[in-house]
């Protein structure tokens, strides 16, 4: 079970974003930057692990479609964005909404 599109960036590269863990009802769409990563930028050399964020942008129309990608904890939804079939970034959806009130 996992949800998964597939954009085109700006420079004509085709990637793939999969969500697994959610089974969408509905074939949500991806909005018009549908993926963005922030990577800590802390010039400490000693540091032992760097952080990166990233936000996932999808456009729901109605009012539950989007609650099946709440987690149940904080590993249960793995994230995959491949370009071609590298996997340039991976992480977990969060618990939390952003955008929108919690119900």
């Amino acid at each position: 079970m996992a949800y998964q599109q597939s954009f085109i960036s700006l420079d004509g590269e085709t990637f793939t974003l999969r969500i697994d863990g959610v089974t969408p009802s509905v074939a949500l769409p991806l909005s018009d930057e549908p993926i963005s990563t922030d990577e800590d930028s802390d010039s400490d050399m000693f540091m032992p692990v760097r952080t990166q964020s990233g936000y996932i942008r999808i456009l729901s129309t109605d009012k539950t479609t989007w609650r099946q990608f709440i987690p149940s904890s904080a590993t249960a939804m793995p994230v995959t964005l491949k370009k071609g079939t590298a996997i340039v970034w991976q992480g977990y959806v969060q618990t939390g909404t952003y955008g929108t009130t919690w119900p």
